[in-house]
């Protein structure tokens, strides 16, 4: 049996009311139109019961964005140990109907991820991004569940798409609301955010933006790794090597052109780039680089303890042995290097 993860009446349709139809699909869509029945009831009940004002302002954000795997998870763990930030929390966005009905868990359990087995708990820093499928964003993470309708998600990658398409802002947003502290500065992270990060400024100009870059061959096959080990842990259909070769051919030239649109229209102090290996090697001084440009914790001494507090393995060399790549992938690969490097340039 798969995993289950809870998501709306609108997310179950468009998994479910395309074609064609099998047994196996159909008693997937059992399963999964009963989970989301109660997601809507316990959505409605949060609504009722959970009514608050917020102070906070979504427009002076924190987003952690780049590429899936160029290490976006260990700068949130330590991001997220800032004294006047607060995160999203793995509890709230794989629950995103019931958190506020439950409240924070009382007992803690560790799990290793399915993409690299590294530790998560409950309250372990968490993408807002599957909050967001779960309400019925549109999200290339559909991807994980019907691995042969990725191609279908192409236009998650297209930032001209999430500037027409703003509704899924004012979602982000009630979200954010629903789970950060008052006075607290939000921070998130989700590489599908690097799509919309034209939408976001436009939403929130305010916003700054921690990116991060990483040699883009280890980059492919770091991903190749992760889209196969979440589809075989999560999806009801047959996944397909070929079209998840398309789909990220597709992405890392869309990150290039938002990297180099980044560039002319993102002031400096608004965006710094962060390097895989920098992180891995001298996470001290990358943290001490990202509290200084983002007007955040000072204290040298304590940002050594909040490293000190994060569980590091850093592996900087390849660990992937190449193999033969078409066309299509060198050429996205050369593009995305050659932006990494002009948007390192630029932004320092």
């Amino acid at each position: 049996m798969k995993s289950i993860f809870p998501f709306s009446i609108k997310t179950w349709q468009w998994f479910f009311f395309a074609k064609p139809f099998t047994f196996k699909k159909t008693f997937f869509a059992l399963i999964y139109g009963w989970h989301a029945i109660w997601f809507e009831i316990n959505c409605w009940l949060s609504k009722q019961t959970h009514r608050k004002e917020f102070s906070n302002s979504i427009s002076s954000s924190i987003f952690i964005c780049g590429l899936w795997r160029t290490g976006s998870t260990e700068v949130h763990r330590l991001l997220a140990q800032l004294p006047g930030v607060d995160t999203p929390r793995t509890w709230q966005c794989m629950a995103a109907s019931t958190f506020s009905l439950t409240g924070s868990p009382k007992d803690i359990v560790s799990l290793k991820r399915p993409m690299d087995s590294q530790l998560i708990d409950a309250l372990s820093p968490q993408e807002d991004e599957f909050a967001l499928l779960s309400f019925g964003v549109d999200s290339c993470y559909r991807g994980f569940f019907e691995p042969e309708r990725l191609s279908e998600l192409q236009y998650c990658l297209d930032p001209e798409f999430w500037l027409a398409n703003n509704d899924w802002f004012e979602t982000f947003e009630k979200f954010l609301f629903s789970v950060i502290r008052t006075k607290s500065t939000p921070l998130v992270k989700s590489p599908n955010h690097s799509f919309r990060l034209k939408s976001i400024f436009k939403n929130a100009p305010d916003s700054k933006v921690v990116w991060l870059v990483r040699d883009p061959v280890d980059t492919y096959y770091s991903n190749k790794k992760m889209w196969l080990k979440m589809m075989e842990t999560y999806s009801f259909g047959k996944v397909d090597s070929n079209v998840l070769d398309d789909f990220l051919i597709s992405s890392f030239n869309e990150i290039a052109n938002v990297l180099y649109w980044a560039t002319e229209n993102i002031p400096k102090d608004k965006m710094m780039i962060v390097a895989f290996r920098d992180l891995c090697v001298s996470p001290n001084i990358v943290l001490k680089t990202i509290c200084s440009q983002l007007n955040l914790l000072s204290d040298a001494q304590e940002i050594s303890k909040i490293v000190d507090l994060i569980d590091f393995n850093p592996i900087v060399e390849s660990r992937y042995v190449s193999s033969s790549r078409s066309s299509k992938l060198e050429a996205a690969i050369s593009a995305l290097a050659i932006a990494q490097e002009r948007a390192v340039l630029y932004f320092g």
